[in-house]
């Protein structure tokens, strides 16, 4: 088995691993821990092209504005077509137990899991990441699935009726869960969650500032740029120096 370990800025022109297509047809199976983001240039990407893959979640975002074809997922880990993804440092480890337990049992797996002092390993379809705000509030379930919908929906954002009438709920209802569980209402919600993809964006791409604020459902750049300082104090622009 091959693997690799890289992170940083996320890249269409870095091509590092031209060895990539030579080991997929000899069917030796590659593995890409962390952020596959540098390693993937153009000799991995038409091997995963079409096919489901994952990636840390906070580079998720930049990972899929910059390479258009892949199908990615919040899941720890995922293998297809010989090639496996993985989200991170700890989902690598439920991925190497997730291995002990495929070609050696559910036993050993355990007996591993005892040695390291886990008491467990997740699935690889587990999600990784919960929505922002959300990982200690005990949220509903109702409530993650309206915010799931936000995140599918950054480009082209939803008005609060659209979802209210996806999701079964009355706007009303939406409120009150936003409210209750956030202290914001579901507008301010939404446009945090955008606000926070495109400064994701801003870090990790070479996108401009114009392409960011399409990305992100902005109408227009000037839009943007007064909706970014007032959450972080500083203008888009300002990501870029240095």
């Amino acid at each position: 088995m091959e693997s690799w370990c890289a992170r940083g800025r996320v890249s269409n022109t870095i091509d590092q691993h031209h060895w990539c297509p030579f080991y997929a047809s000899v069917r030796v199976k590659m593995s890409g821990f962390t952020d596959l983001a540098p390693a993937l240039g153009s000799s991995l990407r038409p091997l995963l092209s079409g096919t489901r893959c994952t990636i840390h979640w906070d580079t998720m975002a930049a990972f899929s504005e910059t390479f258009e074809g892949l199908k990615l997922t919040d899941a720890l880990f995922v293998e297809q077509r010989g090639i496996v993804t993985c989200a991170g440092e700890f989902a690598a480890f439920d991925l190497a137990i997730s291995s002990v337990e495929l070609r050696c049992g559910a036993d050993v797996a355990r007996s591993v899991c005892r040695f390291l002092t886990a008491d467990r390993w997740r699935e690889g379809e587990s999600s990784q990441s919960a929505p922002l705000g959300l990982r200690f509030s005990g949220a509903s379930e109702k409530l993650i699935r309206i915010i799931r919908s936000m995140e599918n929906s950054v480009d082209e954002p939803l008005t609060i009726s659209a979802i209210a009438e996806q999701q079964g709920l009355s706007c009303r209802q939406i409120q009150r869960l936003f409210l209750h569980h956030l202290k914001s209402s579901p507008m301010g919600y939404y446009l945090l969650l955008r606000i926070t993809r495109a400064r994701q964006l801003l870090e990790l791409t070479d996108m401009s500032v114009l392409r960011v604020a399409i990305a992100c459902g902005f109408v227009s750049s000037s839009h943007f740029s007064k909706c970014f300082r007032d959450h972080f104090g500083e203008a888009p622009s300002s990501m870029r120096r240095g």
